[in-house]
């Protein structure tokens, strides 16, 4: 319910979300680009909490393009999020000093020395 209609938005990504959830939702399509990681954020934040962490693991990060940059840095840097665990794992050796996770890593070391 904390979703509302845009939990259809997760069907694609997650197909095993019907039986999560208990409903027979269709699977639709994000109207914009923002749309699939706000949805995502909202679902992170109605399932998790104190007596229910989130661990979310992504792997091969440098591989991710840009829009998984931007919901990794979405989701560790809300102020909502005090229940979340996020592991991101990724070869040292691919990453030089230009690629777009080393921006997307110092964006968040920098959110969070400004909210200390």
């Amino acid at each position: 319910s904390a979703l509302g209609s845009m939990a259809s938005l997760l069907r694609g990504p997650m197909p095993c979300l019907n039986e999560i959830l208990g409903v027979d939702l269709p699977v639709a399509e994000a109207e914009t680009n923002d749309a699939l990681p706000y949805t995502i954020r909202m679902f992170v934040r109605a399932i998790s909490g104190p007596s229910h962490p989130v661990v979310v693991v992504f792997d091969d990060l440098h591989w991710a393009n840009e829009t998984c940059l931007g919901l990794i840095k979405l989701l560790v840097t809300d102020p909502e999020l005090k229940s979340l665990l996020f592991v991101g794992c990724y070869r040292e050796e691919e990453v030089p000093d230009d690629h777009p996770l080393r921006e997307c890593l110092g964006e968040i070391i920098m959110d969070a020395e400004s909210t200390k």
